[in-house]
């Protein structure tokens, strides 16, 4: 595989993640539950088998569970940058949890995609799709071949396009102000008018 991941966790260690710095390692202010940020950790048969339910089909990348539910089962999972098939990847971060998901989809149903980008700057949403590109990238091995997965926040360049994305990046530690707007509305925090 085309993955750097020893090199990633060894990055994420050394830097720390700020979300969990702030927060500590359990996290219980979330409408659902709590979740637990888990450090860079392989995928097992049970991991893989709990996201092969929860998405519908198995995973067509290798990946690490980037946060857990109180319960344990995945929430977020963190992709390898390349398809089994090396089919490149852009999307670093992918939200598993079924009641999340559905509840994102309700939220985007509503017309919330079109109503954060009026709210949060055009500046600070390039920022997080750079901040997303760069760790992205830092899974990929050096030589790889190309083409290299492109883009920020679900493989966009600019401007948003889903927020199922930026939630996972945001409750995986990202720095996502559309993931944070997600997080408020769902628990009740900001009323989406």
């Amino acid at each position: 595989m085309y993955c750097n991941l020893q090199s990633a966790r060894q990055q994420r260690q050394r830097l720390g993640n700020p979300r969990t710095a702030k927060l500590g390692a359990t996290r219980s202010d979330f409408w659902y539950g709590s979740l637990v940020h888990c450090a860079a950790v392989d995928s097992s048969v049970v991991d893989i088998g709990a996201v092969t339910e929860q998405l519908g089909r198995p995973p067509l990348a290798d990946f690490e569970v980037a946060v857990r539910a109180a319960d344990g089962h995945p929430v977020v999972i963190r992709n390898a940058p390349f398809l089994h098939d090396g089919t490149p990847m852009p999307t670093l971060y992918w939200l598993t949890d079924r009641n999340l998901v559905d509840a994102v989809s309700r939220l985007e149903s509503s017309g919330a995609v079109k109503h954060f980008a009026d709210l949060v700057s055009a500046d600070a949403v390039a920022a997080a799709h750079a901040r997303y590109a760069e760790e992205r990238a830092a899974f990929i091995a050096p030589g790889a071949p190309l083409p290299h997965p492109t883009g920020g926040v679900a493989g966009t360049a600019r401007g948003l396009k889903c927020l199922h994305a930026h939630y996972a990046y945001f409750l995986a530690g990202g720095d996502d102000p559309v993931g944070a707007l997600v997080h408020s509305v769902l628990n009740n925090e900001q009323e989406l008018t």
